[in-house]
């Protein structure tokens, strides 16, 4: 998000603004990566968002204000459909700054039929002005990227996926143990939405029922679908097989990761799949779907990138089961290296000042711009 864009421009030598609605002490808070780079204003929001926010002019003043205190040159908004990102870009406009859009994944297939008919109404009133008027639109890869042109939208585009922190190698006596009457475990940490394809997970469970595993999810429950996977684990009668965590804090989250076997993201559809570099970037294998764009989990033979539904993730599952604790640990490895070279803050911080000189007329256009 604009927090860690921030922190690996920081670490980059440039400087950032973050303007956000966000009150401070709200739980948000405690994630942002602060540096003296990196400055951030809070705009106050005492009520819950509501329709009336798109003609807030107060936000509106504080993100022009912003602009002209800090002497900013681009302007970058993070997501889509928000009165703040509205808002961002108007002020761009009005400034004759350069505006980058990131999509986040907001102009999937998938996203695009949630909440159908408020999206085609933004859409026609606000939303496809917007982007259309963006210097560049910023996709975190080329599938991404083809979804913007398949709206019809023939702005610049800049291929720069989003960056993970890669925390140090475990030391010797906090990897997992071996042995042969250990529990080992599948994780999933995520939200848990009909869209993460968990169901899949627990009928391919169910079909090989794997002696000396168990699967771990956790991540907050988006409209209680937790509880639809719920019944469907009782049904199948597997109960002593799933654990539910909830919502995990930063320290729960390393933790999870740590004693972890495997990774899966049965997804139907995912802009990036942030997850899927964090788990990689701990050395833990991942197993996920052509809906996400990684497809470097098989050539770089860190994972398995499969088709959607019951059947492709039971055979991934049955090939990752079979391997023995060296051999996937060895695929971990193998994927932790491939986020250092790839997907590090180091290479986001290469990558985006890179866009933001040419924008500012400093520099020729980067690799990472494509134009057809």
């Amino acid at each position: 998000g604009p927090a860690r864009l921030g922190a690996a421009l920081a670490g980059a030598g440039g400087t950032t603004t973050l303007v956000t609605r966000m009150a401070p002490g709200g739980r948000g808070e405690m994630v942002l990566p602060m540096r003296p780079e990196v400055s951030l204003r809070f705009n106050g929001l005492r009520r819950a968002p509501s329709p009336a926010h798109f003609f807030d002019r107060s936000f509106l003043r504080g993100v022009k204000a912003a602009c002209r205190e800090d002497s900013c040159r681009i302007i970058h908004t993070q997501d889509l459909w928000t009165p703040e990102v509205h808002l961002a870009a108007r002020a761009g406009r009005q400034l004759g700054l350069p505006l980058v859009m990131s999509i986040t994944g907001t102009l999937t297939a998938w996203a695009l039929r949630h909440r159908v008919a408020k999206k085609k109404i933004g859409w026609l009133l606000y939303q496809k002005r917007d982007l259309a008027r963006a210097a560049v639109l910023h996709a975190t890869s080329r599938r991404e990227a083809a979804d913007l042109r398949r709206l019809g939208l023939t702005n610049p585009v800049a291929v720069i996926p989003l960056a993970v922190s890669l925390p140090e190698p475990a030391k010797p006596g906090r990897r997992r143990p071996r042995g042969e009457d250990r529990l080992r475990t599948v994780l999933y940490l995520s939200r848990i939405h009909e869209k993460k394809g968990l169901i899949h997970l627990v009928r391919a469970w169910d079909r090989l029922r794997p002696p000396g595993w168990q699967a771990v999810i956790a991540g907050q429950d988006d409209f209680g679908y937790r509880a639809v996977l719920e019944g469907e684990i009782r049904q199948r009668r597997l109960e002593n097989s799933f654990t539910f965590r909830g919502f995990v804090s930063r320290e729960e989250k390393e933790k999870l990761y740590r004693e972890a076997d495997l990774f899966v993201l049965p997804t139907y559809s995912e802009n990036f799949g942030l997850v899927v570099p964090e788990a990689l970037s701990r050395s833990v294998p991942v197993i996920t779907t052509t809906g996400t764009p990684w497809e470097d989990l098989q050539t770089r033979r860190c994972g398995w990138w499969i088709g959607t539904g019951d059947d492709p993730l039971a055979e991934a599952l049955r090939e990752a089961f079979a391997l023995s604790d060296g051999e996937r640990e060895e695929m971990g490895e193998r994927g932790r290296r491939l986020v250092e070279e790839e997907y590090s803050p180091r290479r986001l911080g290469e990558r985006m000042p890179a866009l933001y000189r040419w924008l500012a007329g400093d520099s020729p256009p980067p690799p990472s711009v494509i134009f057809d």
